[in-house]
């Protein structure tokens, strides 16, 4: 019996080779899945998303061995890059069955060269992307972040080819690897979308120099169009904060002070209470210095931000609320609504109008 002959029924089948498989990811909605490719003729490739975690090790002994394979009872949904086209969707119920042979053979795709303007269009997650592009700033000093447990510096850069210009974050030890007024290649990068897309280095991304380019620099504005604002009153205030675990970060409901341990539902890490890990969410109605009132969203990173300028140990809801309504002389950076810097200064201190806010 093929030990690859796991699905006794089919509906939509897939003959090829599979030429690339992604590490385990983690989505939004912390559900674990993964990409890969199939080539399913001489020059032609599909990609692939999983949400079975448990076919990756699977995957992984296919594009190892090089053999073809039948994927069984999978579904085609539209492509996140180009909806005109189709992705194969693998479920739990999908299975595999084993070809004798094929009438082309393996053969690993050539990385495709993404232009720049083609990212504002693609989703949240996609990738893997590679892009020719010079670096034309840093936008951000080097910060820390929690992801997952872990401590990792990140920047982010403007980098532009000739058909525009976008942010790029660089992660841990490839921040050193790049010059300003230099031109790389970036492989295996991902598309993040908030307020605007911008792209990230992921732990498969090699950066390598590449020959001059000529480039197109959107307006700094149009990437990164922050207002500095001068707070006169923050009228209103809702704060929510939840906790989670310190090693995935799913919410965890908070358990009674009396509890010394608690375990995720998700990666099923026990932990004492004392290390879960604390996310803030605040909505202000604010009231400016020209008069204008704005509803603004502060996220989780810039309240922790605060509460390290401030020298202060986090702050119950109750209690960041109510510092926030006494608080004077406020200078926010607002982006589409949402808080990306923001400085509580001394009511000795005067506000200079110009005077960006610390990030």
């Amino acid at each position: 019996m093929d030990p690859h002959n796991t699905a006794p029924r089919s509906s939509n089948n897939v003959e090829g080779f599979i030429v690339n498989v992604s590490p385990l990811k983690t989505s939004a909605k912390n559900a674990k899945y993964f990409n890969g490719v199939i080539q399913t003729q001489r020059e032609q490739y599909q990609n692939i998303v999983c949400f079975s975690p448990d076919k990756h090790e699977v995957f992984t002994s296919l594009l190892k061995s090089k053999s073809p394979i039948k994927l069984q009872n999978v579904d085609f949904i539209p492509s996140r890059a180009n909806p005109s086209v189709s992705d194969i969707q693998v479920s739990k119920r999908s299975g595999f069955q084993g070809v004798q042979q094929l009438s082309f053979s393996m053969k690993k795709p050539t990385p495709k060269t993404t232009n720049i303007a083609e990212v504002a269009d693609m989703a949240q997650g996609f990738g893997p992307i590679t892009i020719t592009a010079k670096v034309l700033r840093i936008l951000s000093v080097k910060k820390q972040q929690n992801v997952r447990g872990k401590i990792i510096d990140k920047q982010s850069v403007l980098v532009a080819d000739s058909s525009g210009s976008v942010e790029l974050t660089l992660w841990a030890g490839l921040i050193d690897t790049v010059d300003i007024d230099s031109t790389y290649t970036f492989t295996a990068l991902s598309v993040r979308r908030y307020e605007f897309t911008t792209l990230t280095t992921t732990p498969q991304t090699a950066i390598t120099t590449a020959g001059a380019i000529d480039h197109k620099e959107t307006p700094i504005e149009d990437i990164l169009p922050p207002t500095q604002l001068n707070i006169e009153e923050i009228v209103q205030v809702s704060a929510k904060m939840t906790t989670g675990c310190s090693a995935c970060h799913t919410p965890i409901v908070t358990p009674p002070s009396t509890v010394r341990f608690v375990k995720c539902t998700f990666c099923f890490m026990r932990q004492k209470t004392t290390a879960m890990v604390t996310k803030y969410t605040c909505n202000v109605n604010v009231k400016t210095s020209d008069n204008q009132t704005m509803k603004l969203t502060i996220p989780n990173q810039i309240i922790l931000d605060f509460f390290e300028e401030q020298q202060t140990p986090p702050m119950d809801t109750d209690t960041l609320e109510e510092y926030l309504l006494d608080a004077s002389h406020v200078q926010m950076s607002v982006r589409d609504n949402r808080v990306v810097g923001m400085t509580i200064l001394p009511p000795t201190m005067d506000v200079e109008p110009d005077a960006p806010p610390k990030h």
